[in-house]
């Protein structure tokens, strides 16, 4: 992950996630195999949020979160490697709740830390638009009926990436 400006206008590349290439991206946009060669070709996806987030304080149960994390607009552009520079293909707009939890644990070395998880996100409660397609045979709305099935797998990978945070020793 990198960061160039803002809290959550962030890089996410292959280095971050192994799996995000064009052959990933490749199996929902079908014409992707026309313009990249290399089917393990990086794709880097660089969000930009367009509007504050929203957080609220819930109960904290799998019913109502901790934290409710409202985002608005959120836009997500997808680069791929093409001609030895990276191309936009596409710009998702994501407006979505988020729930986080926070759960008491221990972290590897057996200190205690605390455990992040996403509560509530699912394609249910998902709006997303498509532009910027002009490189795909795709159109945008076929596009945005198929990303919000992908929102489930994502979650549960973002499950596994998400490591508990040591809590520091109280003297």
């Amino acid at each position: 992950f990198r960061s160039n400006s803002g809290t959550l206008c962030l890089d996410i590349g292959d280095s971050a996630v192994p799996q995000l290439n064009s052959g990933t991206l490749g199996v929902i946009v079908g014409s992707l195999g026309n313009i990249v060669e290399d089917r393990k070709a990086p794709l880097e996806l660089v969000l930009r949020p367009q509007t504050p987030l929203t957080f609220t304080i819930g109960a904290g149960d799998m019913n109502d979160p901790l934290i409710h994390i409202g985002i608005s607009d959120m836009r997500i552009d997808f680069y791929a490697w093409i001609e030895e520079r990276f191309v936009r293909l596409l710009t998702l707009g994501v407006d979505i709740d988020v729930g986080l939890n926070l759960t008491i644990t221990k972290d590897a070395n057996g200190a205690p830390a605390v455990q992040p998880m996403l509560v509530g996100v699912n394609a249910n409660n998902v709006t997303i638009r498509v532009s910027n397609t002009d490189l795909l045979q795709e159109t945008p709305d076929a596009l945005a009926q198929v990303f919000p099935s992908l929102i489930n797998i994502a979650t549960g990978a973002l499950g596994g990436v998400v490591k508990p945070i040591t809590l520091p020793s109280v003297a």
